[in-house]
């Protein structure tokens, strides 16, 4: 076993192959892939991941840690159920924002936020961005609606499988908050309405308001 190949940092191999000990047939089992990030994998003997990271290609958050962007690592540590519902709060406010804001129709928001969706599809790519390039990337992929932006793993376990159906819920989600948003202006509008031809004088025949 020793005298077996081993990745060097920054790559990842497949120890599930039999050549390791597993129980896959694979073809290419000497062949190690780039993790991406390549800080992930720690490489050497042990094939390690970095601190914070499991799985494979070291793409998931180890036990008692949390991703941001898929780019940032952090520590639960007491208050990381805090920071991750006001990451995620604040994610959802970010998406409120630009649905209202694409929402009006205005030719300059549509082409910037069509720019920014798709500066964020070409930063997935496996090229290497220059550090400040990786943070405007990840910023930048709010503007993409993925649910597991802030993966909420402090507040419970959290899988691709779930990402993959809450993503798939999302337009419905959108619409619910449309639905609820019009109801409630037409509520209000309805309150006021009914207050001023309270408030109104006999003479007078007030004018009805505008939703």
């Amino acid at each position: 076993a020793d005298s077996l190949p081993y990745p060097r940092a920054g790559f990842w191999a497949e120890r599930g192959c039999k050549e390791f000990g597993g129980e896959l047939e694979c073809t290419k089992w000497d062949t190690f892939l780039e993790c991406n990030p390549s800080a992930n994998c720690a490489g050497g003997q042990s094939e390690a991941c970095r601190e914070g990271r499991t799985g494979r290609m070291c793409m998931a958050a180890a036990p008692g840690w949390f991703i941001v962007g898929e780019e940032f690592w952090f520590r639960c540590g007491d208050s990381g159920h805090v920071i991750t519902l006001a990451g995620i709060a604040a994610v959802v406010l970010c998406w409120i924002a630009i649905e209202i804001m694409a929402g009006h129709n205005h030719t300059s928001t549509s082409t910037a936020l069509l720019f920014v969706q798709v500066s964020t599809m070409i930063g997935t790519f496996g090229l290497r961005w220059h550090p400040y390039l990786q943070v405007v990337n990840t910023v930048f992929a709010i503007a993409d609606f993925d649910v597991d932006f802030v993966q909420p793993n402090c507040l419970g376990p959290w899988t691709d499988v779930y990402s993959f159906y809450l993503q798939l819920l999302l337009p419905f989600i959108f619409t619910g908050f449309h639905v609820l948003f019009y109801a409630a202006r037409k509520a209000i509008a309805g309150w006021r309405w009914a207050d001023i031809k309270a408030r109104a004088p006999e003479t007078g025949s007030p004018k009805p308001l505008t939703s």
